[in-house]
C-alpha cells in the first residue's frame, strides 16, 4: 500500500504589504498619518522608519533589518524581539530598556538622547557605531571586546576610560563628561578624538599615536608638546590656554585646519596670520608664548 501524502506548508510565511502594517500601526496609534516610509528586498520589506509613532507591536514578527524610529515616542522595544536587525535609531527616544535586543547581530545603534542607562544586553554584540549623546549611561565595561570603531560618549555619566584598549576604535568623543585620564589611549590607532569641555590636562599618552583630527577646545590642557611629529590634518584648541607647545603647531606641515571651534577652522595659513595680528595689538596683555626646549 502506499503511503499518505504528507501534507507540505504553504510557500512561506505570507508576506506583509506596506497597506497590512500601515493598517496595524493606525490601529495602535490612532494619530499615525501613514508616513511611515518602507525599504525591500526580493518583495519582502526589510528596512522602516516611523515618525511620531508610540506603539511598534505592528512591527512584530516582521524581517526588518534597519529601522529608524528616530524622535519616536516610543518607549518599549518588546515587539522587536528576535529580528534580525542590524541598524537601529532609537535617538530621541523615551527608552529605557534595551534587553529585548538581547543576541541580535546590530552593527550600527544610536541611543542619542534617549533614557538608556544599562549597556548589558547589548554585551558580545558586532556592534561598530555607538553614540549615546546625552545619556544617563555611566558604566561602558559590557562593550569591552566589542569591534567598534565609532564610540561617542559626548555627555554621558562615563567617568572613565577603563576596557577602551579592548575596542578597535578609530573614532572617540568624550566631551563634557567627568573623564581626567586618557592614559587608556595609549598606543590606540585612533584617528579622530575629542576632549572638549573635559578636565584632560595631560596629553602625554598621545605620544607617537596616529591621530588625524583632534578637538581640545575648553579642556585643561596648556601644553601642545606630545603632539610632535603627530600627521595631524585638523586641531580645534583654545590657544588662550596654551602655555607651552605652540611652536608645535605651527612647525606641523601635516596640519591643514585649525580653529577654536568646529564652526571656525580655517586653513592653517590663515589662522596663524589673524592669530599674529591678535598677539600684536597693543590692549593684548597675554604672557609671552614659551618656545618648548
Amino acid at each position: 500500500t502506499q503511503d499518505p501524502p504528507v501534507p507540505t506548508a504553504p510557500a512561506g510565511p505570507v508576506v506583509l504589504t506596506e497597506q497590512d502594517i500601515h493598517e496595524r500601526l493606525k490601529k495602535n496609534n490612532p494619530d499615525y498619518q501613514n508616513n511611515a516610509e518602507f525599504g525591500k528586498q526580493k518583495g519582502e520589506i526589510i528596512s522602516a522608519k516611523l515618525v511620531g509613532v508610540e506603539d511598534i507591536s505592528a512591527l512584530k514578527g516582521m524581517k526588518l533589518q534597519f529601522l529608524d524610529l528616530m524622535n519616536c515616542p516610543v518607549s518599549d522595544l518588546r515587539p522587536l524581539k528576535g529580528m534580525d536587525l542590524q541598524y537601529l535609531d532609537l535617538t530621541h527616544c523615551p527608552v529605557t530598556d534595551l534587553s529585548p535586543l538581547k543576541g541580535m547581530k546590530i552593527q550600527e545603534l544610536y541611543l542619542e538622547g534617549s533614557f538608556v542607562s544599562d549597556l548589558s544586553p547589548l554585551q558580545g554584540m558586532p556592534i561598530r557605531i555607538l553614540r549615546m549623546e546625552h545619556t544617563p549611561v555611566s558604566d561602558i565595561s559590557p562593550l569591552e571586546g566589542m569591534p567598534l570603531n565609532q564610540l561617542n560618549l559626548f555627555d554621558t555619566k562615563v567617568k572613565n576610560l577603563g576596557l577602551i584598549n579592548t575596542l578597535p576604535l578609530k573614532t572617540l568623543w568624550i566631551p563634557n563628561t567627568e573623564i581626567t585620564d586618557i592614559s587608556p589611549l595609549k598606543g590606540m590607532l585612533l584617528e579622530s578624538l575629542d576632549i572638549q569641555d573635559t578636565k584632560v590636562a595631560d596629553l602625554s599618552p598621545l605620544r607617537g599615536m596616529q591621530f588625524l583630527r583632534l578637538n581640545l577646545a575648553n579642556s585643561a590642557v596648556t601644553d601642545l608638546t606630545p603632539l610632535k611629529g603627530m600627521p595631524l590634518q585638523r586641531l580645534i584648541f583654545t590657544p588662550a590656554n596654551i602655555t607651552k607647545g605652540m611652536d608645535v603647531i605651527r612647525d606641523n606641515p601635516s596640519i591643514q585646519g585649525l580653529g577654536t571651534s568646529f564652526d571656525t577652522v580655517k586653513a592653517a595659513d590663515e589662522f596663524w596670520k589673524e592669530y599674529d595680528a591678535a598677539q600684536t595689538k597693543p590692549e593684548n596683555e597675554k604672557p609671552e608664548k614659551q618656545k618648548t626646549e
